[in-house]
């Protein structure tokens, strides 16, 4: 049996067959091609013909040409779409013909900046050029050598953020000579790394402008559905667009797949774990991706426990919160085979190649159009066959997206949201701009001119000969994250040694006292967290079971920034206060059974965001007396929150929801989403652009939950504050839209 059959063999196996919703067997005609270009240096000639590549891709060669013209250009192409080439075929041909020109290659991750490196290093030595990764693992022995001699520095934004930029100084002559600013993988710049991104990018333009650079910029990317505003945003230039068409690649089977269905069945992360050991008895290499870092390492302990000893060594686990020497040691093991199966969150669904992959399974819809065909793209490349298995969770928004697979696999992904208004990110950004070099008013247009103005009347900023100044000589960028808005993280000792560390919000959740934490098979328990000095204590704890917060949301409405009536709805664009309080926490045992309630009180700090929110506030008034009423705004709350994720291209975490029958302005309902990050990061200004669509979604999702026998599970939300009871889909059609006895088209 070849490759090709064993995989379609293992696809119709009973515990996979019998949950496919949807399969589609995708096979991929080879693209035109062209030859090498004529100026295409010599070595450079050798080097790609002794690696097999003598043609390329019409997109490769017309990125080239624009490059040549000095025309800033956005690439999109699917995944083994040939953008790493496309890229290197711009900037190193330039660099080639001007020695002493730098570029500098910014990627998300250093995971990813790694794995290219092994791809551009053959070709950079080839033209005699030294190229070199910069990032917070490089040793500080060979980093003044890497900056005086690397012609190419791959690095991050945050080593961009931490270190390159506050010491501008040091870097003077590479600054001086950067020609060129690559952005790989730019589609993942969205929200707050986004909105700090461009702020970062806006810092590096001018420090080498002012230091005599002359900055052309190229972005690789994903298909997104409006690139050049998006690198727009990011770089403050119009780019040429450039669309390449996916790569020819080996058969892909998919399958679209229900993880629920008998009421006593497994649970999705016990039916991944069991794919992932039916996989490992036929030796097929397997990435299987998790939408949470607990998920990732339940997935993996109990992938090894039905593996059976002498596959258990097989599977590893990889997501954030690792050390460097941990991550280094899992990529490793598993580019080189010795790990057959990696179960993973996002950090492994960019551009990291691994070629010879048989399976990519994903344990839940990811909340993004873009980030599902990421995902998928990483089996069937190289032109070997592939089996993708999507398995849909309970989810009320992922059974949503699998009632419509055309959307997941031909429409048009989403926009990546960026707020290019924060207030609290353009300040930040600000302040480490103005400690790099004073801020001429003609250097900044709105808003960031007007958060400069802020933070002259706060006394961050100092005004002084027409400029801004930073009236400090300590570095502000040291304490601002570009990941988050600068809350406190909390570290977790094991004894003296720190395991790992946590952003604020994660910590509130999954790090409070009596929390069990999940770290490459062990289980530790959270004895005690000082969250003023941002300190916790692990203790190694034999545990069968997991935890999960209930967390309750409130909103205080603060004012009022749009407004508009829509059918028997007034919408509003609004900032509010919203306050995040957690009562107590669930054990839930990895075997899926029932916890023992919400019955652990929990010494945890209320968290409060001044965010942008979009209210829905029913005109005509409910009775909060009577519990159908109550019951009918509860399931519009749940029907709004699972319509908003797939529409603005979002996590699910991303927007938190409010429901009442009682409005702080009088006894009115309301349900509101609103952006979970101070100051906000647009989710919300684009659900009220586009609240018609949103709100028919809405009714979609209540009609299909009344009409089509879909039950609990077309309304189920995993976080729901009532665990998901008092919802009538049918009552908030009556109420809301006189449909509720309708039956759907």
């Amino acid at each position: 049996m070849d490759r090709e059959a064993e995989l379609r063999a293992f696809s119709q196996l009973p515990l996979i067959g019998n949950r496919a919703v949807v399969t589609v067997t995708d096979r991929m005609i080879p693209g035109s091609t062209l030859p090498l270009p004529n100026d295409l240096p010599t070595a450079w000639r050798d080097v790609l013909l002794a690696q097999g590549i003598s043609q390329l891709y019409p997109h490769q060669l017309e990125v080239q040409q624009l490059a040549a013209l000095g025309r800033d250009v956005a690439l999109m192409a699917g995944t083994s779409g040939g953008k790493t080439l496309a890229g290197a075929l711009a900037y190193l041909i330039a660099l080639h013909r001007e020695p002493m020109a730098r570029a500098i290659l910014v990627y998300p991750t250093k995971a990813l900046a790694y794995d290219q490196l092994t791809k551009l290093q053959p070709w950079a030595e080839a033209l005699g050029m030294r190229i070199a990764t910069y990032d917070a693992d490089t040793p500080k022995s060979h980093r003044a050598a890497i900056r005086d001699s690397a012609q190419i520095l791959l690095t991050n934004p945050d080593m961009l953020h931490h270190a390159i930029l506050p010491s501008h100084e040091i870097w003077g002559k590479f600054l001086r000579s950067l020609r060129w600013v690559v952005l790989d993988e730019f589609h993942t710049y969205r929200g707050v790394f986004g909105a700090h991104c461009q702020g970062v990018f806006f810092r590096l333009q001018r420090l080498a402008e002012w230091k005599g650079g002359h900055l052309q910029y190229l972005g690789l990317s994903a298909t997104l559905a409006d690139p050049a505003s998006l690198f727009r945003s990011l770089t403050g230039r119009e780019p040429i667009v450039v669309e390449g068409p996916h790569a020819p690649r080996g058969t892909r089977h998919l399958i679209l797949a229900q993880s629920e269905g008998e009421e006593d069945g497994p649970t999705p992360n016990n039916l991944t774990a069991m794919m992932v050991a039916e996989a490992l008895k036929r030796d097929f290499k397997t990435l299987v991706f998790c939408r949470s870092r607990q998920a990732c390492e339940i997935v993996a302990r109990t992938a090894r426990k039905f593996s059976g000893a002498r596959d258990a060594g097989k599977v590893e686990s990889y997501r954030g919160g690792y050390s460097a020497k941990e991550r280094r040691a899992v990529e490793k093991s598993f580019l080189t085979g010795k790990t057959r199966v990696m179960v993973a969150t996002s950090a492994m669904e960019l551009g990291v190649d691994v070629g010879d992959l048989d399976i990519v399974l994903l344990n839940g819809l990811p909340g993004t159009i873009t980030s599902f065909r990421q995902q998928i793209g990483r089996c069937a490349r190289s032109g070997r066959a592939g089996l993708a298995i999507a398995l849909a969770h309970q989810s009320g928004y992922e059974q949503w997206l699998l009632a419509r697979p055309e959307r997941l696999l031909e429409g048009a992904a989403e926009p990546v949201p960026i707020n290019e208004s924060n207030p609290i990110i353009w300040g930040q950004q600000l302040r480490c701009a103005a400690f790099e070099r004073p801020i001429a008013p003609d250097e900044l247009q709105e808003p960031a001119r007007n958060a400069a103005e802020q933070l002259c009347e706060s006394g961050e900023l100092a005004r002084s000969a027409g400029r801004y100044y930073y009236p400090s000589h300590q570095n502000p960028a040291a304490g601002i994250s570009i990941r988050g808005i600068g809350r406190r993280r909390v570290q977790y000792l094991v004894g003296q040694e720190v395991l790992t560390e946590m952003e604020w919000d994660r910590a509130r959740r999954q790090g409070h006292p009596g929390a069990v934490y999940l770290h490459r098979g062990e289980t530790f328990e959270v004895r005690e967290v000082d969250w003023a000095a941002g300190v916790g204590r692990l203790e190694p704890l034999d545990s069968g079971f997991y935890t999960q917060v209930q967390e309750q949301a409130y909103i205080e409405p603060q004012m009022t920034l749009h407004s508009s009536e829509l059918g028997a709805f007034a919408v509003e664009l609004a900032s509010v206060r919203a306050l995040s309080i957690i009562h107590g926490f669930r054990r839930i045992p990895f075997a899926g059974a029932d916890g023992a309630g919400y019955d652990e009180e929990v010494d945890v700090p209320i968290d409060t965001l001044h965010t942008i929110g979009v209210r829905v506030i029913p005109t005509d008034g409910l009775d909060p007396a009577r519990e159908d009423h109550l019951a009918a705004i509860h399931a519009l709350e749940h029907a709004l929150r699972i319509a908003a994720n797939p529409l603005v291209g979002c996590e699910p975490d991303d927007l938190g929801s409010y429901w009442t029958a009682q409005s702080p302005e009088g006894e009115r309902p309301e349900v509101t989403l609103f952006d979970r990050v101070e100051g906000g990061i647009g989710l919300a200004e684009s659900l009220y652009r586009l609240r018609e669509i949103w709100i028919e979604d809405a009714r979609q999702i209540l009609r299909r939950s009344a009409h089509q026998s879909v039950g609990a599970t077309g309304l189920y939300l995993p976080h729901c504050e009532a665990d998901n009871a008092l919802l009538d889909d049918a009552g908030a059609l009556r109420l809301f839209w006189s449909d509720g006895s309708i039956n759907p088209t």
